[in-house]
């Protein structure tokens, strides 16, 4: 894919990478990282931007996972959902929310759900 310029939300930290992948499956992720370690070009995963870090900066392969979005599985007997890793923390709650579920915890990756009173 052609390359496009970066910014985090502050629009403090910026780059123009020479490749942006936005794979919509696995097997394009795949494609991606191989691609990129074919032609010599680091990779950096691009999250939401919300880092004020130059964390994504890159001059090679950007990979944004956000269209690899929504819940892979969800347990309500365990309260526990698994979600693609592009998922936001916005719309993970409100697909939690639809089936009466909520994140306890937003402070950390591994934060168990609870039921809505």
């Amino acid at each position: 894919m052609s390359a496009a310029r970066w910014r985090n939300w502050s629009r403090l930290v910026a780059c123009t990478p020479a490749v942006v992948e936005r794979p919509a499956d696995v097997a394009g992720v795949v494609r991606a990282v191989r691609e990129a370690a074919a032609a010599g070009r680091p990779l950096r995963v691009a999250g939401s931007g919300h880092s004020f870090t130059p964390l994504v900066e890159s001059s090679g392969t950007l990979l944004s996972l956000d269209r690899l979005s929504g819940l892979v599985d969800l347990d309500r007997e365990r309260t526990r959902a698994t979600a693609w890793a592009g998922t936001s923390l916005r719309h993970l709650g409100a697909l939690l929310e639809s089936y009466g579920l909520a994140m306890e915890n937003l402070g950390e990756s591994t934060a168990r759900l609870s039921r809505e009173p």
